[in-house]
């Protein structure tokens, strides 16, 4: 929303080009914002015409950033670039740095867009299975939801939620409806295929979600953002669409993956018995703590009987 304005601000100069229709257009402004003239033609667009797009070349003002300094980092810059590769199948970002001492071209292209983000999030873990389950949808409203989801050895729970393009890093509608919709899903298919006996409590959200690496990216056309940051995404519609498609897709590659599917099961009854273990040691500790404390005898223990006179 305001990006290229507080670049204007903060810049000593910026200069705007755009090529339209065979002809160039362009307008620059100076100390922070002051434009110098009107936006223009200024002649014809290089290669026959056939170049289109705008061009933003910005000085960052040295007196502003005087104590930070204005030199860029190469590695800041292609990261978010790798990152919009991912996240548009096919697209083709070059990078050029001309800098002396620092030039360098590298080129992010993926024809597996988000899968092939999932695969590169899981370079340095140990993936449970080797497919990656992947899932389109959209609805009339021209909501568009990408999904990629794989499970790896680990425990660190690897949810990345993307709007427009935009990384929601505090999640948001598009997220909770992922989640609530897995949580359900997981526990539809462990009932029933048997892998969760009656008596078994349901998994928890937190026992599914452990070793997990998803991409949840997203598109709508009135996107609302929590706060200037857009760190939350905020559309309600959106949570309702990501939880009914997650809902429908992912059980048929449960039903058409069972080998994998069981496999991710366990790894969820697995962290449900270690998370019960953990809370009974918790609970066992406090218990004795507590005894202690009060100059109680250490070996006394929780006492219980059938007999209600006593």
């Amino acid at each position: 929303g305001v990006g290229v304005s507080v670049v204007n601000a903060l810049s000593g100069r910026l200069v705007i080009t755009i090529d339209r229709d065979g002809t160039r257009y362009q307008q620059a402004f100076v100390d922070g914002g002051k434009p110098q003239g009107k936006l223009g033609p200024i002649g014809s667009t290089p290669a026959r015409g056939r170049t289109t797009g705008t061009t933003v070349e910005f000085w960052p003002d040295a007196t502003i950033f005087a104590s930070e300094g204005t030199e860029f980092v190469a590695r800041t810059v292609l990261e978010r670039l790798q990152t919009m590769a991912f996240l548009n199948r096919g697209l083709e970002i070059n990078f050029v740095d001309e800098r002396e001492g620092k030039a360098q071209k590298v080129t992010f292209q993926y024809k597996g867009g988000i899968v092939d983000f999932v695969k590169h999030l899981n370079t340095t873990k140990e993936p449970l299975f080797s497919k990656v389950c992947h899932f389109e949808d959209e609805d009339d409203e021209g909501q568009v939801l990408d999904i990629a989801v794989q499970w790896n050895t680990g425990y660190h729970e690897g949810i990345h939620g993307y709007a427009n393009g935009i990384s929601t890093i505090e999640g948001g509608m598009h997220v909770e409806g992922f989640k609530t919709a897995l949580t359900s899903v997981m526990n539809k298919y462990a009932r029933d295929k048997g892998l969760l006996k009656e008596k078994d409590d349901n998994l928890l959200g937190e026992d599914i979600r452990e070793g997990i690496t998803a991409i949840i990216a997203v598109k709508l056309r009135e996107p609302q953002f929590e706060g200037q940051t857009k760190a939350k995404l905020g559309n309600v519609p959106m949570r309702s669409f990501v939880q009914k498609a997650t809902n429908k897709y992912l059980a048929e590659w449960f039903e058409e993956n069972p080998t994998e599917a069981n496999k991710i099961v366990k790894k969820a009854v697995a962290a449900a018995q270690a998370r019960l273990a953990a809370k009974n040691a918790r609970n066992a500790v406090r218990r004795k703590t507590a005894l202690s404390g009060a100059g109680m005898p250490d070996k006394l223990k929780d006492c219980s009987s059938n007999n209600a006179d006593e």
